[in-house]
């Protein structure tokens, strides 16, 4: 049922991209106009941004995915960043999941495929036993949520933060995907830098997942302990050059949200880049 429903929201396309949350051009103009200024600049996604609180309700929801459809944009939904499947705290444990599958509802509402979320922190943990305390926690809400949407874990930038990508391959499976953000694996001390390190790194993800693609680009900065803060891709690191003919040999559907301040933009730089 998971690949069956992101098959059906292909409309047609391989590649698609486009930001994360309503352009700036749309800016106090509603998700709506948001997602109708997409399909206007000639790109195909935008990610209903949840991160600091669920601001949609599930009329709004509803809506979104009717325009979305409407205009050939396809939806994905990010959840609250207050989430910790391995907090110290059995509150915080519950609460995550709570909004986790409060994501997961707004996202079947919007015809959304996918809702990606940070899992959480170490929390003083070795990798492998914070792992498998994530792993029992997405298990749990993979078997709470609505059955057409696909969980997917995100890649983290910073160092304390649990989501390498070994780390996600443990929790992965039936409904349950990673998600590259290509700037937090740079950042993090993976540096992607060359043609062979981006090959591999897909090899990698493939061996874990080959039916779709989500993932996240911007430029970053980072420092000992990984990410900082996004920039413009012009004026941070990872190259979207070394990337873009990856995504277009790709023999299955790519999402690419730009997480960049300049969203529109970058989003059209992007597109520029892979020639679409």
């Amino acid at each position: 049922m998971y690949l069956k429903n992101l098959s059906i929201m292909s409309l047609g396309k391989r590649i698609y991209l486009g930001p994360a949350g309503i352009p700036l051009l749309a800016k106090g103009k509603g998700l709506v106009e948001g997602i109708r200024t997409v399909s206007k600049l000639g790109l195909s996604a935008l990610e209903l941004q949840l991160g600091h609180g669920i601001n949609i309700g599930l009329e709004l929801a509803r809506k979104a995915g009717e325009t979305a459809e409407k205009e050939g944009v396809r939806l994905s939904v990010h959840a609250p960043y207050f989430i910790n499947l391995n907090s110290k705290e059995k509150r915080v444990i519950q609460e995550s999941k709570k909004r986790l599958l409060k994501s997961a509802e707004i996202a079947e509402a919007a015809g959304a495929g996918i809702v990606v979320f940070h899992a959480g922190f170490y929390s003083d943990l070795s990798s492998q036993d914070a792992t498998e305390r994530m792993k029992k926690a997405i298990l749990e809400v993979r078997e709470n949520a609505p059955e057409s949407v696909v969980l997917g874990v995100e890649t983290m930038g910073k160092k304390n933060s649990w989501g390498t990508l070994d780390e996600i391959a443990q929790v992965c499976g039936k409904g349950v995907v990673p998600v590259l953000d290509f700037a937090h694996i740079h950042a993090r001390g993976r540096r992607l830098d060359s043609k062979e390190k981006i090959e591999k790194l897909f090899e990698e993800y493939e061996s874990i997942f080959n039916g779709f693609l989500h993932s996240h680009f911007t430029g970053i900065v980072y420092g000992p302990l990984g990410e900082k803060h996004h920039v413009p891709i012009e004026e941070g690191e990872p190259d979207f050059s070394l990337l873009a003919p990856f995504l277009k040999t790709r023999k299955y559907p790519c999402t690419v949200i730009c997480e960049s301040p300049l969203l529109e933009q970058d989003s059209l730089r992007m597109k520029r880049a892979l020639e679409l």
